[in-house]
Parts: structure tokens; C-alpha cells; sequence
């Protein structure tokens, strides 16, 4: 009994860590991708922030 449970710690424990690896880099693909999507925006829109483009829009 003692080794059948041994074994079974022993196939548990890699699984642990390919889903740790896994969603270390889902979450980093996830910073990425808004941290991307930011710098694309400021580089292609950058006046769409600015009050006085669409005063209407942002509450001025």
C-alpha cells in the first residue's frame, strides 16, 4: 500500500508543475498582449486622449 501511494505522489507532482509553467505564461501572454495593444494605441492615436480633440467626449 505504502508504495502504490509513493507512486501516485510521484506521477502527481510533475503534473504541478507543467500547470504551474502553463499559467506563468498565460498570465504573462495576457500583460503582453494589453501592454502591446497600449503602445500601439499611443503610437496611432495618441491625440485621442487630448480634451480639446472631442471635448464633448471626455466631459469639457
Amino acid at each position: 500500500m505504502t508504495q502504490e501511494k509513493k507512486l501516485l505522489e510521484e506521477k502527481q507532482k510533475p503534473k504541478a508543475n507543467k500547470d504551474w509553467i502553463w499559467w506563468t505564461l498565460v498570465g504573462l501572454f495576457i500583460v503582453a498582449s494589453i501592454g502591446g495593444m497600449m503602445v500601439v494605441d499611443g503610437l496611432y492615436a495618441p491625440g485621442s486622449y487630448n480634451p480639446a480633440t472631442l471635448p464633448d467626449a471626455v466631459g469639457k
